[in-house]
């Protein structure tokens, strides 16, 4: 209890002003945002010692209003959420991490071009999902990263690779005995392992990425755009022990809901 004592006024004079301070994230705590395609964002928050958690609960609803503003909108519907709400730990930072999708003022989601049905695309994943986890991974536990979907024209991800990834891993994280691995975790290791995104690599040195994230299975996609059509997306599970196909599973989305994304 001395101990506490002595050490309460060091932190306080440490933190200063710092407390509350909404800026990018630094040494004191801040904000930090991604870019996810089709006006999802992932956001970051994250506090001092000392904050108020209703402090940085706001400052994730400030970012977002921020974000969304690019699409005339400051309404956002939040995807996932991941809160540690601990006021005047000390020893822990409070933080609060999540994704959100910027909406219209009619509750549909913003695209680059115009509005989509934003809860009849997410059914379409959803419907994928469930594809991809029928028999051999609705009973065991699993851990998997999904990578950015290849168009089939020219072997690279573009915007709409990146979007399809991400709204999968949103849907097969509403698995309870799927564990899914963030993006930028993923992000990381291709960075370290010397490869892109871009698509220029093959199912072998993508299977190299999932070893080195420690991952059961990685998901690989790919969509075709035929003209005056929507996409076909197709995606299937592979396990990196074996390289055995665990599930498969397609879906053809309106060009309407993805006019934004899809690439010239």
């Amino acid at each position: 209890m001395r101990a506490f004592l002595v050490l309460l006024p060091l932190i306080f004079l440490l933190q200063g002003c710092e407390l509350t301070a909404y800026k990018p994230l630094g040494f004191h705590g801040g904000y930090s945002s991604s870019y996810l395609g089709g006006a999802t964002y992932r956001i970051y928050v994250q506090g001092t010692y000392t904050s108020d958690y209703d402090v940085i609960k706001g400052y994730f609803h400030r970012r977002g209003v921020e974000l969304c503003r690019k699409y005339k909108t400051t309404n956002y519907e939040v995807v996932d959420l991941s809160e540690r709400p601990c006021r005047w730990c000390l020893m822990v930072k409070p933080e609060i991490v999540g994704t959100i999708q910027c909406i219209g003022s009619d509750g549909v989601a913003a695209t680059g071009k115009g509005l989509v049905a934003n809860s009849q695309l997410n059914s379409y994943f959803s419907f994928l999902a469930n594809q991809l986890m029928q028999e051999t991974l609705m009973d065991r536990s699993i851990r998997m990263a999904v990578f950015p979907f290849l168009n089939t024209r020219d072997n690279e991800a573009g915007q709409l690779g990146v979007y399809c990834s991400n709204k999968l891993s949103v849907a097969l994280f509403g698995f309870k005995n799927v564990q899914m691995v963030e993006r930028q975790q993923l992000d990381k290791a291709v960075e370290e392992l010397a490869l892109t995104l871009s698509g220029r690599f093959d199912e072998a040195t993508i299977k190299s990425v999932g070893q080195f994230l420690g991952v059961d299975a990685i998901v690989v996609g790919s969509y075709t755009v035929p003209e005056r059509v929507g996409a076909d997306v197709t995606a299937r599970v592979i396990e990196i022990k074996t390289g055995e196909i665990l599930g498969v599973g397609s879906i053809q989305i309106p060009r309407i809901w993805i006019e934004g994304l899809i690439p010239s």
